[in-house]
């Protein structure tokens, strides 16, 4: 799934080099000289993220780097700032959050535990920011595509889990972990430009962090999380 995502991203990087070449012939419905009349915009949006690979696998008995998300939610907010007619630069504040799979939690205890085994878990969560290049491609006059390149930091917190033996009194339980990593955020969308400088967008983004939370003095837990935010939102061009 993670190289299927980097493929389409770097068909869509393709169409905008394409498109760059040859936009001067393309008929854009409308005055060109009103096409960049506004070089920035700010814009809020939000909508699920899908957990993919192995962060969205249920399946721990066959992999230990399962993450047992479930489909969770992400919100963002956007700005961009147009340099040349092509090109500008963006950055982005995003936060994300995904439950764990109880059901998943409990067939794995179950599974490796004599006795009745229960355990509770919260969430997989992530906040963070990222900044970087920005692609722009004029469809119309009021149509865009944007597709982005951007590269951050995301402090990250790892499930709290409570693990309640059956017939003990003993419950064992993690406490509260976060952790700083590298981020990566791939993306493209579309953004319509309305009348008093609103505009109505579109994405789909691509984010990639690797974080890695110290359980004990000899243990660290590492995680790939990858997903796929699918968002609608509304911005102000300026």
């Amino acid at each position: 799934m993670k190289t299927s995502c980097i493929t389409f991203y770097l068909l869509c990087v393709n169409f905008f080099v394409f498109s760059q070449t040859h936009q001067d012939d393309v008929n854009l419905g409308g005055n060109n000289m009103d096409l960049f009349k506004n070089k920035f915009h700010v814009e809020i949006m939000g909508g699920p993220s899908v957990p993919v690979g192995q962060f969205g696998s249920t399946n721990y008995s066959s992999s230990k780097d399962a993450g047992l998300a479930k489909v969770g939610y992400n919100v963002n907010v956007n700005g961009a700032y147009q340099i040349f007619k092509y090109f500008g630069v963006g950055s982005t504040l995003f936060f994300a959050n995904y439950y764990v799979d109880q059901s998943s939690v409990n067939k794995f205890l179950n599974g490796s535990a004599s006795s009745s085994t229960t355990g509770s878990t919260d969430h997989w969560r992530y906040y963070g920011i990222a900044a970087g290049p920005v692609g722009i491609i004029p469809i119309r006059h009021n149509l865009f595509i944007d597709i982005k390149t951007l590269i951050g930091i995301s402090h990250a917190n790892m499930p709290t889990a409570k693990i309640d033996l059956s017939g003990s009194t003993s419950i064992n339980s993690t406490s509260d972990n976060w952790s700083d990593a590298f981020t990566v955020k791939l993306g493209g969308g579309i953004r319509y430009n309305l009348i008093n400088s609103i505009c109505l967008v579109g994405n789909i983004d691509f984010d990639y962090l690797k974080p890695t939370w110290k359980i004990s003095d000899a243990s660290n837990l590492t995680q790939n999380i990858t997903a796929l935010d699918f968002n609608v939102g509304i911005g102000k061009t300026f």
